[in-house]
């Protein structure tokens, strides 16, 4: 997914926030790495509910944790630590130690990824 590293910044964490609890409890993967942006995209599924929930990272600085769990508890919060003069922010879930850092978030709901068709598609 191509976000405009501006159309990020300007995007409000609150928004960010509330489609984070709506998709709690989901299964996550990490879904794509771009070198070159350093953008990593996480996909988030939930049975019963059509697409799948993508949480970008842009000029990610950091990423510890699994690369796939279940039952997620993603958090997004604000760090006090600037880089550049711009605010880092903190995705977490502290039941399975995951940890990304950087200072664009961008989450989106998209009907058209639905990983469970995918998933049986390819295999």
């Amino acid at each position: 997914m191509n976000v405009p590293e501006n159309e990020c910044r300007d995007r409000h964490v609150p928004k960010e926030i509330k489609l984070l609890k709506r998709w709690q409890g989901g299964q996550v993967v990490l879904w794509s790495y771009s070198v070159g942006h350093k953008m990593m995209t996480l996909c988030v599924s939930c049975p019963g509910k059509t697409g799948s929930l993508l949480v970008c990272c842009g000029d990610t600085h950091s990423y510890r944790g699994p690369i796939e769990w279940n039952d997620s508890k993603l958090q997004l919060e604000e760090l006090a630590v600037k880089s550049y003069g711009e605010p880092l922010y903190r995705l977490s879930d502290s039941s399975v130690d995951f940890e990304m850092i950087g200072p664009v978030f961008y989450v989106d709901v998209r009907p058209d990824i639905d990983r469970e068709i995918y998933e049986g598609a390819s295999g």
